[in-house]
């Protein structure tokens, strides 16, 4: 009823009026009360008020007698001379009502109902009243007050319908208010906001925030979100008012309810700096909200953000002019379609910038996002709102970050993007579903000035073949800079980076991918701007006596200068006068063709010495430290042992089982037809012994079954004992004097063969020149020969006895034929250009095994195949001489044989004597010889 008067509501400011009184007295008028005696009260104290005590809500709301006894620690009277002098004082007093405030039912003398007052609830006569202290002009409260306090939500001064639950306040409901005392706003400048700490579980209703009273000038308005529970919290940012408007000094503080039942839960609250946000550029978590429509909280996230719902935060710092260029927003959704607007003020102004999210397969599954703004004559603080268009569950917001993107060629996760057509997020690490006219924009990337961005490294992963990738500026239409023809990797998650040169660009663009031709052209991970410049050329290697098939681009100066012209020249000298070939020199440090082709050879050579191989040792290191050499003379486990259920075994689980001895031989093989291996330090693959660059193996025996080759069968330890291999070969004799070292035994006799018994051998072939890619991968088809198609595929082990198992032609048994494979190689060089020159790299291999392609189209023969190289002119035919004559060809063996024994060991089967040999000592006929 005194609504024109300004209340004291800090008790610890009412204890320090009273405590500098000469005597301490409170009055209390009630013009509404019904008793005449109690229409004008005195209060006098006593004691002096106990720390912790609080007189103000004991006369206002709760006339409890905890440190407020009567004839005690205070006394009551009718007049205020009485109470002055201390003399008939009220003698009848009673207390602990909850919510019934002074005096309860105290009188002169008896009992008096009613006649009490409560700001928390009705019933009482003292709806018009008013308490009061003699005035003292003087004072001048001694109280600091902290600033940026944090208030829990009971602490008010007083309260009009709201429950309480501890510190926790409840059952807000429209038009209930809570005040709270001497909040201190600072100088001006210093409060910025309010930090609200509220649940909720419904939707609707608004909270103002009032100075003074409930009545008070409404400083601010907030629209709580549903955070999922009435124990949900969540903290929002309430932006307050500047300049003309600004807040300062101390003031009383009314939160007041609106528009619906159930507004929120209010834990706690406090005025803040927003030092958090002062930072140009800062975080802000999605639940930090200063108002919303339509949205609910799930932790520090906004969920349900439908079409036409929008979330306000206040006090969003953009710096200087032109600092900011774009925003970070961390996103989850789990369907299709939709956009967000970004726009500065509240939900209807100035646009700025709009983002169409991707699924990323989980509503809790969040992304970053990276969406370009028109915001370069935005600075300083403002609101910043974001608005729902098109669907139902747009996305879910977890937070955001203004952001400059203004450094030169920075590294651009796949998923910070702006803008896409047909994508979604996958592991929420990449882009997948790329599809045929699939397109992703990333915005503001900075090109810099001419020269500074010359390629893009991009990195990608895909589990099919055939497709395209364009990047164009400024969306999926705009001007094409460059693409490429991405390869298959090892898989959908198998990540590798290309790097792809681009034309010149200049300043702040859009990036946009384009993939085209078909469904799942690639998953991408990231991309990067890059300076480098560089250029690729792709060899293949493949032969074939058709000439159509044959394949022979390796590293060489044409292959070399013709990419030069077409990668660099093409792109960067498109306005030049000069001439190709004088860019082509200059590049290269040269005058002219003649000395570019010798750096040109020693680039190609540098690249191919720098590759990093494979040892064998690698593949068999559990096996023992010398068990390649033992291996390849057709000894060690994998040679002699066969799977048995017998001793070791223990009878159920059979042992010395071939595929899990050599299980690593599977996981090499796909390393190597990636990798380059080193070819064995072995005596039989010795350079100076391999004269005719051509080696083979040769199995007697068969230890594995059930593989199609061979006729070991199972049971093991009764059907595959001393089986054969597939007869592919006859052989014809062996020296014993050429490998002493597979059997450990220095002879110097031979062998000569009529029927042997199933022999099966296989070979391979390559150049005499280091460089070529026969030679340089002849390691490989030696591990597939030996290790991994026959061995670990065909079980086929052991050598012919007095050679070793495999090497070149030259230590191995003389045979009419053998069985061939070649490496197709495909590698992709590249030259990077830096201050120095370029510097050669192998940057990617893809090999092939295939039976050989020999000449007369003769496939899976070693003598074809040589010849073929012959044909080539990648072997002599003095070479190819010496091979035939230890791989000597159908039905050749008594020939060969005949002549080894005539021509190298002297035994002569005709009656035709070579006399140098033979000495006479008698006979008939030989008239002219000497007996």
């Amino acid at each position: 009823g005194y609504d024109s008067e300004t209340p004291v509501l800090d008790y610890r400011i009412l204890h320090e009026m009273i405590g500098e009184q000469e005597v301490s007295i409170v009055r209390r008028v009630c013009p509404s009360c019904s008793a005449m005696t109690h229409r004008d009260i005195y209060y006098r104290r006593l004691t002096p008020i106990p720390e912790g005590f609080n007189l103000l809500d004991t006369l206002m709301n709760n006339w409890f007698d905890t440190d407020n006894k009567h004839n005690e620690d205070f006394a009551l009277y009718s007049d205020h001379l009485d109470a002055y002098l201390d003399i008939n004082r009220w003698t009848f007093c009673n207390f602990n009502d909850s919510n019934i405030g002074f005096p309860r039912d105290c009188g002169p003398t008896k009992k008096i109902n009613n006649q009490w007052n409560s700001y928390n609830r009705s019933g009482g006569t003292a709806n018009h009243h008013a308490f009061m202290i003699p005035a003292d002009p003087s004072f001048k409260s001694k109280l600091v007050h902290e600033l940026y306090p944090k208030m829990d939500g009971n602490a008010f001064a007083f309260q009009k319908g709201l429950g309480v639950s501890g510190t926790t306040v409840n059952s807000w409901h429209i038009d209930d208010y809570a005040t709270y005392a001497s909040v201190n706003f600072g100088e001006p400048g210093t409060t910025k906001g309010i930090k609200v700490n509220y649940a909720k579980s419904n939707d609707g209703g608004k909270m103002e925030i009032r100075l003074g009273g409930p009545t008070g000038t409404i400083i601010a308005e907030f629209t709580p979100a549903h955070t999922g529970g009435w124990s949900k919290y969540s903290t929002a940012y309430i932006g307050l008012p500047d300049g003309d408007g600004e807040v300062t000094g101390l003031q009383d503080l009314t939160f007041v309810g609106k528009d619906v039942h159930g507004v929120l839960n209010l834990a706690y609250f406090e005025l803040s700096d927003f030092a958090d946000r002062t930072v140009v550029h800062a975080l802000i978590e999605g639940s930090e909200i200063s108002t919303n429509f339509g949205v609910r909280m799930e932790g520090t996230a906004v969920a349900y953000f439908d079409d036409g719902d929008f979330v306000t935060y206040s006090q969003v710092n953009f710096g200087a002019p032109g600092a900011t260029e774009g925003i970070i927003l961390r996103y989850a959704k789990r369907n299709n379609g939709g956009s967000m607007e970004v726009r500065l003020g509240g939900p209807t102004g100035r646009l700025l910038g709009e983002f169409v999210p991707i699924n990323t397969n989980s509503w809790s599954g969040y992304v970053n996002a990276y969406v370009g703004l028109d915001a370069e004559e935005v600075d300083g603080i403002h609101d910043l709102t974001f608005v729902g268009k098109g669907i139902r569950s747009v996305l879910n917001l977890e937070s955001f970050q203004l952001d400059a993107r203004n450094e030169l060629h920075p590294l651009v996760t796949a998923t910070a993007y702006s803008s896409h057509a047909g994508m979604m997020v996958s592991n929420l690490e990449y882009i997948s579903h790329m599809d045929d006219g699939d397109f992703i924009t990333y915005d503001s990337l900075n090109f810099g000035a001419i020269g500074d961005t010359n390629s893009i490294k991009v990195s990608y992963a895909k589990g099919n073949d055939n497709g395209s990738v364009e990047l164009r500026l400024d969306g999926p239409e705009g001007d094409l800079i460059g693409s490429f023809l991405p390869q298959r990797t090892a898989g959908w998650a198998d990540f590798v980076t290309v790097d792809v040169p681009v034309d010149p660009v200049v300043g702040t663009h859009d990036l946009t991918i384009v993939t085209k031709e078909i469904s799942g052209v690639i998953n991408l991970e990231s991309l990067e701007l890059s300076d480098e410049i560089f250029f690729q050329i792709a060899t293949d290697y493949a032969v074939n006596s058709d000439s159509a098939a044959s394949r022979d681009i390796q590293c060489t100066f044409e292959v070399v200068k013709t990419a030069f012209i077409d990668d660099i020249y093409g792109r960067y000298y498109v306005d030049s006068d000069q001439t190709s070939d004088a860019a082509f020199w200059e590049h290269f440090n040269v005058s002219d063709d003649e000395a570019a082709k010798a750096v040109v050879t020693s680039l190609c050579e540098t690249a191919q010495a720098n590759m990093e191989e494979i040892d064998f040792n690698e593949i068999t290191y559990d096996q023992g430290a010398q068990f390649v050499e033992l291996y390849y003379s057709g000894r060690g486990s994998w040679n002699e042992e066969t799977e048995t259920l017998l001793f070791p075994s223990d009878g159920e689980a059979p042992v010395q089982t071939l595929k899990l001895d050599s299980y690593k031989v599977k996981d090499y093989k796909s390393l190597s037809e990636k990798a380059l291996l080193r070819m064995p330090d072995l005596q039989q693959f010795d350079p100076s012994v391999c004269t005719a660059h051509a080696a083979q193996c040769c199995w007697p025996r068969d230890r594995q079954a059930k593989d199609n080759n061979g006729n070991c069968a199972k049971p093991y330890d009764s059907q595959c004992v001393d089986k054969d291999v597939a007869d592919n070969t006859d052989l014809c004799y062996n020296e014993l004097d050429k490998a002493p070292y597979a059997n450990g035994v220095d002879a110097s006799g031979f062998s000569v063969y009529d029927y042997e018994g199933p022999v099966h051998c296989h070979g391979f072939a390559w150049s005499p020149d280091d460089n070529e890619t026969t030679s340089r991968y002849k390691a490989n088809a030696l591990f597939f020969v030996s290790m991994f198609d026959h061995m670990y595929t065909r079980g086929y082990v052991e050598n012919i006895p007095g050679s070793p198992m495999c090497g070149c032609v030259e230590h191995m048994p003389v045979v009419t034929r053998a069985d061939c494979t070649q490496t197709n190689v495909q590698e992709s060089y590249k030259f990077t250009k830096t201050e120095s020159g370029y510097i050669p790299t192998i940057e990617k291999v893809k090999l092939q095994y295939q039976a050989c392609q020999g000449a007369g189209n003769q496939d899976n023969d070693l003598s074809a195949f040589v010849q073929q190289l012959v044909n080539d002119g990648k072997l002599s035919t003095a070479e190819q001489d010496i091979f035939s004559e230890r791989v000597v060809g159908k039905n050749n063996c008594p020939v060969a044989t005949t002549s080894f024994l005539e021509d190298k060991r002297g035994f002569q089967k005709d009656h035709e004597v070579d006399t140098t040999k033979w000495t006479f000592i008698v006979g008939e006929g030989y008239d002219s010889e000497t007996p």
